[in-house]
């Protein structure tokens, strides 16, 4: 069950990261340009991978933890 929770957490936050990227270039191109414009949703894109990397490394890193803890 453990694993279930820690991917169902994992899935949260990575949602929540998607909107929150979503928001804040939404937020960036409405102040400085046209949401049509390409760049917009290369930096949805790219901004969302990033965050998902880091959340992955996370997790791989706190699964890691447990295992030699033995929990």
């Amino acid at each position: 069950m453990s694993g279930f929770l820690s991917w169902l957490r994992f899935g949260v936050i990575a949602a929540a990261s998607l909107l929150g990227v979503l928001f804040l270039t939404h937020y960036v191109a409405i102040t400085y340009a046209e949401l049509d414009e390409p760049w917009f949703w290369g930096v949805v894109v790219c901004g969302f991978s990033v965050v998902v990397s880091v959340l992955a490394m996370g997790k791989e890193q706190n699964d890691e933890d447990r295992r030699l803890s033995g929990d």
